[in-house]
């Protein structure tokens, strides 16, 4: 499922954010409220769920408001394994952007893109299978916005 829905975040998903300056709910993309929070210094906008909540996904969609001047923010994505660590970081610039609305980009890329393993990366969904030989799908456990 999706870590934050209708306003709050759904069953199983937490906010770990740290070094947030000021954080805001806003009327999202589609029309739902969307948790909007700017970032100081090396803070991050983390969602925590479960162990296992990446089995069986293939990508990953998400929505960012643009900066002051209207550009995609500067700051990476990455997945997460609590335990084990950190799985490859993709700038957000980097990133084509799917859709705009107004203030709101969105995008969508490969769960597969965030492997250590090169030869994962693919511009099609695949399922997931991990990070790395070490982190698997189901020690992933946190969506890092940094």
């Amino acid at each position: 499922g999706n870590p934050f829905g209708s306003g709050s975040f759904l069953s199983g998903w937490h906010d770990w954010s740290y070094k947030i300056g000021n954080s805001w709910q806003a009327q999202g993309p589609d029309g739902s409220n969307a948790w909007c929070g700017t970032l100081q210094g090396y803070g991050a906008v983390q969602f925590k769920g479960s162990n296992g909540n990446f089995g069986g996904k293939k990508q990953l969609q998400f929505n960012v408001k643009s900066d002051s001047n209207a550009e995609v923010p500067d700051m990476t994505l990455m997945l997460r394994s609590s335990q084990k660590g950190n799985c490859r970081s993709i700038d957000l610039t980097s990133l084509s952007v799917g859709q705009r609305n107004g203030d709101w980009m969105s995008f969508t890329i490969p769960l597969s893109n965030l492997s250590w393993d090169t030869h994962s990366w693919n511009s099609s969904p695949m399922d997931f299978f991990g990070c790395s030989s070490n982190i698997g799908y189901w020690d992933v456990d946190t969506i890092v916005f940094q």
